[in-house]
């Protein structure tokens, strides 16, 4: 559903006093009194994975608020693709070149 509004200029016109606002269901297949949640220690690392940010610089906090955390990011950046460059041992071919 598709819900537009053209707004213009009317400094005359009468707007009637009450509710300017429209109450819409947005649960509508939920329960009453149904709140979305998260169980406590779950993390959701989507986030950082498809920006290609490290988990803890999505996490927030003061510290993030600065422009010096980018020098941090890049830090963190750098350990974790050591990280992952040690994980994975490199595969060297047995086979003598001719």
């Amino acid at each position: 559903m598709v819900r537009t509004h053209t707004w213009v200029w009317n400094p005359n016109g009468f707007m009637e006093t009450g509710n300017p606002f429209e109450a819409v269901d947005e649960l509508g297949d939920k329960p009453l009194g149904w709140v979305p949640f998260f169980p406590l220690g779950t993390t959701h690392p989507e986030f950082a994975a498809a920006h290609g940010l490290p988990f803890a610089a999505t996490r927030g906090g003061a510290e993030t608020l600065y422009p010096e955390y980018m020098i941090k990011i890049q830090e963190m950046l750098k350990e974790e693709t050591a990280k992952k460059e040690t994980a994975t041992p490199k595969t060297t071919s047995t086979t003598p070149n001719k």
